[in-house]
């Protein structure tokens, strides 16, 4: 019986699933679970290394997503300062893209990445440079897309966690504009914040509607 090879496509879009599939176990705490599929997606795109030139920049535009996530889910094991070091590695590859929206949507996801490291640190001052670099690089695709609506979702997200940076630095006005900000883009493209769907923005509303007396009726839209 004649045995199936899987097409690069297939592996690219699979080690695709297994990064997000990873990047979900890490936000709820399943570290182990996140490193596990994070280095599974890592190997199955070593497998097909070196790629076609035609699938070259999928399989690179992956290869740095995971490496991003792997950077940070891997810095409790090897240390903050190894941790930074493979996040600017990775820096160095985007950089080798041509095309301006795709360096800006990856480096978009590794600033933010590199506020978090920064923020689990305890370096929260220094983080919110690199939550405004991603939000930057994340805005500037807007204007790139046809539906604008498709990349809303990451961008709340780093709204959120650079709130909750101001926050621990005390700057609660800065806080505030930032959860408002946040809710307006997800009512204006009607998205859920409570329930589950952004439990980072609904953290942080419920730390901000405390600390800054923020309006209650905005926290509770499902």
């Amino acid at each position: 019986m004649p045995v199936t090879k899987t097409s690069p496509s297939e592996i690219i879009r699979t080690a695709q699933e297994l990064h997000q599939a990873g990047v979900d176990a890490s936000c709820t705490s399943r570290q182990r679970e996140a490193l596990r599929l994070l280095r599974l997606g890592m190997q199955l795109l070593d497998s097909i290394n070196p790629v076609a030139p035609e699938h070259h920049d999928d399989w690179l535009r992956t290869r740095i997503r995971l490496s991003s996530s792997l950077a940070f889910a891997e810095s409790e094991e090897v240390g903050f300062a190894e941790g930074f070091a493979r996040l600017d590695d990775v820096r160095r590859l985007i950089q080798t893209f041509a095309d301006p929206s795709t360096r800006a949507e990856l480096n978009g996801s590794l600033d933010h990445n590199a506020g978090l490291l920064l923020m689990g640190a305890g370096r929260n001052d220094d983080s919110i440079a690199y939550f405004d670099a991603s939000i930057a690089h994340k805005e500037s695709r807007l204007a790139r897309v046809v539906d604008p609506a498709t990349l809303i979702e990451p961008i709340l997200n780093t709204l959120s966690i650079r709130g909750r940076a101001c926050t621990r630095l005390g700057d609660v006005g800065r806080a505030r504009t930032d959860l408002n900000r946040a809710i307006g883009l997800a009512e204006r493209y009607d998205l859920p914040i409570t329930g589950g769907r952004h439990p980072a923005l609904a953290r942080h509303a419920g730390v901000a509607g405390r600390e800054c007396a923020c309006r209650p009726a905005l926290l509770q839209r499902e």
